[in-house]
């Protein structure tokens, strides 16, 4: 059995990855669970998986994703220097194909939040060196991908389902209401996308709401075109693509 894991900061993110892996896995089986971590504070030294939030299990899968919700952002590169440890202990290291890191910048300090996106690269590069340098042997492929201040920023970029939340919703009609056009500009320039989608919502009949309440964010996950984001927006959106690329190299 193939195997990948992710590491992402919080449940939105899981949503979307666990959606995304079974829209690319198509007719392949794959297994896909997910688990809350917790701990590595002063009354928890060991960190743990608290909470199952997903157990999908197919007969002979041929693929097994585990995606781990670290909690916050800042812990998503100790939890897979972390993993990588616990895997060399237990001797199962090469069971897995590579390690995704997904975190974003929403909350950081200013000095780590870029002015322009040529800082990112150089952020996602000396994230995955600290975790190759924790690591002795054994090396598996692990790449870190910043999404910018908020994975809303995705949903934005994915226009069309701004339809199926609201027939109003159209991107001239959100253009000439909110400001910015989300068919036209870069999305992950959006400082506070989360905001975005909300604001958008609003101007649905009746208004709707967008926050990290797990109704809201099924609702938005639930509507994104897969096929789009993958043909399309990814084509425009660095990070995704890069994304998108990895997952292809697993289901190759």
């Amino acid at each position: 059995m193939k195997k990948i894991a992710f590491f992402v900061e919080g449940e939105t993110e899981y949503l979307f990855i666990s959606e995304l892996l079974k829209k690319m896995a198509g007719t392949r089986k794959i297994n896909v669970i997910a688990e809350k971590l917790s701990g590595g504070g002063k009354k928890q030294p060991t960190r743990i998986a608290f909470l199952s939030l997903e157990s999908t299990l197919q007969p002979n899968a041929t693929y097994e994703a585990r995606i781990y919700v670290s909690g916050t952002d800042n812990r998503v590169d100790t939890d897979i220097q972390d993993f990588h440890q616990n895997l060399q202990t237990t001797h199962s290291i090469t069971e897995y194909a590579m390690i995704v890191g997904l975190r974003d910048l929403k909350g950081q300090k200013p000095d780590l939040s870029p002015n322009t996106l040529s800082d990112l690269p150089k952020m996602e590069l000396l994230a995955k060196v600290a975790i190759k340098n924790c690591v002795l042997k054994d090396f598996i492929a692990s790449n870190i991908i910043i999404a910018v201040y908020e994975i809303e920023a995705w949903f934005l970029s994915e226009y069309t389902h701004f339809d199926r939340i609201d027939t109003i919703l159209t991107p001239s009609f959100i253009a000439s209401n909110i400001g910015f056009n989300p068919q036209t500009e870069d999305m992950s320039l959006r400082p506070e996308p989360a905001i975005d989608l909300h604001n958008i919502y609003q101007l649905g009949v009746p208004p709707k709401f967008y926050s990290k309440k797990a109704n809201q964010r099924e609702r938005t996950i639930s509507h994104l075109d897969y096929t789009f984001l993958y043909n399309t927006v990814a084509a425009k959106v660095t990070k995704l693509k890069k994304l998108m690329g990895l997952m292809d190299i697993f289901f190759a």
